[in-house]
């Protein structure tokens, strides 16, 4: 739990997300990458302005929430305002706007609300005194397992399909996600998936012919 400050409205939304990646190239292991990204986006309001920061240091959020709202007006009152009471109930519609390229925030905080005069039913209130925590663990596999499998369906296609060569990627993916808020509500989903597209070409066609196979992988 993060040491929201008093008087504001204020919350923090993380994202993790880990990739090991495989390039395959004429049914060989060609290339092996693994990447990790994690990054916080804060926001705060006092009922005048919206402020906003991002870390990739989880373990300062607090200090720029503080930082946050030293820009800001305190406000007592902050929970009865109108933005803030439409964060906890909209008579179950929802308002949406999004943009391409760089935007006004706010302009889209008020294309959101306008929108909700479209009648959108969204009968959920996901943002007070909400805690709700899920975890798909059913791909249990480590990077080793992972990487051996890979191998061994690579050998098996070619044992099956000798006149054919294999190409293109398979990624291992966790991703992990979390929302907090300082009206109550603690949120998080993390799944962990394989994600892979191959092609197959004859070999003795000049030109190409490809099929992606999906869901190869029973693990």
């Amino acid at each position: 739990m993060f040491n929201f400050p008093k008087d504001f409205y204020s919350d923090v939304r993380i994202e993790h997300n880990y990739s090991s990646y495989i390039r395959i190239k004429d049914g060989r292991l060609e290339e092996i990458k693994e990447s990790t990204n994690t990054g916080a986006f804060i926001r705060l309001f006092d009922g005048e302005k919206w402020y906003y920061t991002s870390t990739t240091d989880l373990k300062s959020i607090d200090k720029e929430l503080a930082n946050l709202a030293s820009f800001a007006t305190p406000n007592p009152d902050i929970n009865n305002h109108p933005v803030v009471l439409k964060f906890q109930k909209n008579n179950g519609k929802i308002g949406i706007s999004g943009c391409i390229g760089e935007t006004d925030i706010n302009e889209l905080y008020k294309k959101a609300e306008q929108n909700l005069e479209y009648q959108i039913d969204y009968p959920v209130e996901p943002t007070k005194n909400l805690e709700s925590h899920t975890k798909i663990d059913i791909c249990k596999i480590s990077n080793r397992e992972f990487y051996g499998k890979i191998e061994n369906i690579l050998k098996e296609l070619s044992r099956l399909h000798p006149n054919y060569i294999v190409s293109n990627k398979v990624y291992l993916r966790q991703s992990d996600y979390s929302m907090e808020n300082e009206l109550g509500m603690d949120l998080s989903y993390s799944d962990k998936y394989i994600l892979s597209s191959l092609f197959m070409k004859e070999k003795n066609l000049q030109k190409t012919i490809t099929h992606t196979f999906l869901h190869f992988l029973e693990i």
